[in-house]
């Protein structure tokens, strides 16, 4: 996966679809998106930000590369020099770090691409995207808003969605601070570092995303990809 990851192309491949709801059932076929990987920053030994071309924009991503216990780090987190960790600290330690290693957005958009049987090698659980503004340039290249709701008082009464659909939850300053993926019956959601968890309402989301102010549904839109690969091959 590193490999793929630092030194090829990504490649996904999709079927053009007569409408939204029947993507997932002609996702078979042969044309690409090409995404370019620079590695912009390494943070240690087991931790990389890679920059990549999503479309028409450019996205960050944190990846992690390996799961180790690092003693030198927790000897300069714990002021001591001196410090051996037992072996339930190891493991739990290595647990964390494999749970942490994928934010909700790149949880969200895992499951959905999953789901339509779309090839994803960008959102795994080790990668998570840098920053919220990433996936507001995600759903702005790739995807169509369907729904939108208003949040109020950390409810939303009328909220109601599609299965299969990806639900963002953006706050006053529209910003994306929250994305889930919706399987008709339950909220797929990923809580920083904690372990994902399958929600049955919108509300017990809104309790810990309380700051919510619109709630909105999105799926890929065809006509977004269909035009990216026409002027791609264009230009080759």
């Amino acid at each position: 996966m590193n490999k793929i990851l630092l030194g090829t192309i990504f490649v996904l491949t999709f079927q053009h679809a007569t409408s939204q709801q029947r993507l997932a059932d002609n996702v078979k076929s042969t044309n690409q998106i090409c995404f370019k990987v620079d590695t912009i920053e390494t943070k240690n030994k087991y931790n990389v930000t890679i920059r990549l071309d999503w479309m028409d924009s450019i996205i960050e991503l944190n990846y992690t590369t390996r799961i180790k216990y690092d003693l030198e780090e927790a000897r300069k987190f714990r002021r001591d020099s001196t410090y051996l960790p037992s072996a339930s600290d190891t493991i739990t330690m290595n647990k964390m770090r494999t749970t942490g290693a994928q934010n909700c957005h790149s949880y969200a958009l895992d499951k959905f691409f999953s789901s339509i049987q779309f090839e994803n090698l960008v959102f795994t659980k080790w990668t998570s995207l840098k920053e919220n503004k990433y996936m507001s340039s995600i759903l702005a290249t790739s995807f169509i808003k369907t729904k939108s709701f208003d949040a109020k008082r950390k409810k939303c009464k009328e909220c109601s969605f599609d299965k299969g659909s990806l639900i963002v939850f953006r706050n006053k300053w529209d910003t994306p601070i929250h994305t889930v993926y919706f399987d008709g019956q339950l909220f797929h959601s990923k809580y920083g570092a904690l372990p994902a968890k399958e929600e049955k309402t919108v509300d017990e989301i809104l309790k810990i995303y309380w700051d919510s102010m619109k709630i909105e549904e999105y799926q890929l839109d065809n006509e977004k990809l269909t035009d990216f690969i026409n002027r791609k091959n264009t230009k080759s």
